[in-house]
């Protein structure tokens, strides 16, 4: 039977996830064992059919089996500086993002479908997109209301085109970025359009 190329290409990318994982980490990290290396696959794994995925550090000990937080937040450290995932801290909070994250992100829309579902949500894959295209030179917090905050001042909420004001409408200068419109208004921006800050 013929492969087409939507399914090599994902084929292709999840072998170059693994890839990563046992060869390029491995050489950095050269302590990480046979068992550490499978362990970072499960919790990949289980972040893609999460995501956007917000740390319960017990319940993943739990399904893990992994013995210790700190070595299970080394892990998620470990995804992170390969480029595998992406965390999203609490504009409330000071501490370091893997200390506290609000919630984790695979890196890119493109691995949602190599090792999440086939057909992920698509608010996940809206937010997925618009943190991967921010986060490269700006600062990108969890607010307590929107989805995003940008840089510590700008909050965003990212939707389809009837997406309202309703949920950020009490700050002074917020931004819609929404899927599906050409042309945006005001602070309402298609979301194609951050496509050109990466």
């Amino acid at each position: 039977q013929e492969v087409d190329d939507d399914a090599l290409y994902l084929m292709t990318l999840e072998q170059n996830l693994h890839t990563t994982i046992e060869s390029d980490l491995l050489s950095i990290f050269p302590n990480l064992k046979g068992s550490s290396v499978a362990k970072l696959k499960q919790l990949l794994k289980f972040i893609a059919h999460a995501a956007p995925f917000v740390p319960n550090w017990k319940k993943i000990q739990t399904v893990t089996e992994v013995p210790d937080n700190r070595t299970l937040k080394n892990y998620f450290r470990h995804l992170q500086d390969a480029d595998l995932i992406q965390c999203l801290d609490s504009a409330a909070q000071k501490m370091s993002q893997m200390e506290h994250p609000d919630k984790i992100f695979l890196n890119n829309t493109n691995q949602l479908y190599a090792i999440g579902s086939l057909n992920p949500a698509m608010g996940t894959l809206r937010e997925t997109f618009f943190l991967s295209m921010l986060k490269v030179n700006h600062q990108v917090q969890a607010p307590k209301t929107g989805d995003f905050l940008v840089d510590g001042k700008r909050p965003f909420e990212i939707g389809d085109r009837k997406k309202t004001f309703n949920q950020i409408k009490d700050h002074g200068q917020s931004f819609l970025a929404c899927d599906g419109i050409e042309i945006g208004s005001g602070n309402r921006i298609p979301l194609w359009l951050f496509g050109f800050l990466y």
